[in-house]
């Protein structure tokens, strides 16, 4: 076996990705997102939506970081791809800090990346999948029923180094065993609100691959990330949870856990949030065109 293959095999997963050796190359395997002090509760609404942005950014870098390699080896040039957020688990923690940083842990199914969210204030993980949607058609607002055809209809993201594919295979059909937040038709308490713009910090490939299709005379479908392409569903979840805290009647330094399921939206698109209590939570549901396309569940800590 070669170096690639023992530095995989001797290394736990954490230790790889954040050395980012010889399994991953010079490519990138974690972000981290600087956020200023804050008091608890804003702390805790920062961090939402500060590790949705982050694990888009990471994921966004990740599925086209062998665009550049894939251009040596091929005429044609798969055009650049978006990653949205698909599923997310997020654990609060007391502090006042919105920094979360984001970690590689796995692909899954080809196109799902797996993606760990830790900072003062946060643990979770994030799944995240690649679509390669135009400005001019929009990303799918199909509903749930139609979700695993969206899926299918998704981009292949490079491999991620791991250290035990069996146990990354057993947390993704977790995922998938794991029941979504039921969607809320007829709301107790209602809101609005925007998707904002993807912010992206990592550095692409794209600049390589003009390079390389200028010396090679080679034809490129597209080489660039067009910033209207793909939303940030992160403010989204924020004013979900801020909802759900107001018709809990908790404060949102009470929050402990968010469970949340999304679809891809463009930047601007106008999101309808309907809210009802559930058991010991509050589900929201975010809607546009009449159909779901937010489904989230929000825990809080009973009061003492």
């Amino acid at each position: 076996m070669g170096a690639a293959g023992s530095f995989c095999d001797s290394k736990s997963i954490v230790e790889a990705l954040e050395a980012s050796g010889p399994c991953a190359g010079a490519r990138k395997t974690s972000v981290l997102r600087e956020g200023q002090p804050q008091s608890q509760e804003q702390a805790k609404l920062a961090s939402l939506a500060t590790a949705v942005s982050a694990a888009t950014d990471l994921a966004t870098y990740w599925s086209n970081s062998v665009r550049a390699y894939a251009l040596s080896r091929s005429p044609f040039l798969r055009p650049p791809v978006f990653s949205a957020l698909w599923r997310l688990h997020i654990d609060f923690l007391p502090g006042t800090s919105g920094s979360v940083s984001a970690l590689l842990r796995a692909a899954h199914a080809r196109r799902v990346l797996e993606i760990q969210l830790s900072g003062e204030t946060v643990r979770g993980v994030a799944w995240c999948v690649a679509t390669t949607p135009t400005p001019e058609q929009g990303f799918p607002k199909a509903g749930w029923g139609f979700v695993w055809l969206w899926l299918a209809a998704c981009v292949v993201v490079p491999p991620v180094p791991i250290a035990d594919a069996e146990e990354a295979s057993r947390r993704f059909k977790a995922l998938q065993n794991r029941p979504r937040p039921a969607a809320v038709k007829e709301g107790e308490r209602t809101g609005e609100a925007a998707v904002a713009p993807l912010t992206l910090t990592l550095e692409s490939e794209d600049a390589t691959a003009d390079r390389l299709a200028d010396l090679s005379g080679r034809r490129i479908i597209k080489t660039s990330l067009d910033p209207k392409a793909c939303g940030d569903v992160g403010p989204v979840l924020s004013s979900a949870v801020r909802l759900a805290a107001a018709l809990a009647a908790a404060p949102l330094a009470a929050l402990r856990t968010v469970e949340a399921e999304a679809s891809p939206l463009a930047p601007g698109c106008a999101v309808e949030l309907r809210a009802r209590r559930d058991g010991d939570g509050v589900l929201v549901t975010g809607w546009v065109g009449g159909k779901d396309v937010l489904r989230l569940k929000a825990l809080f800590a009973p009061e003492e």
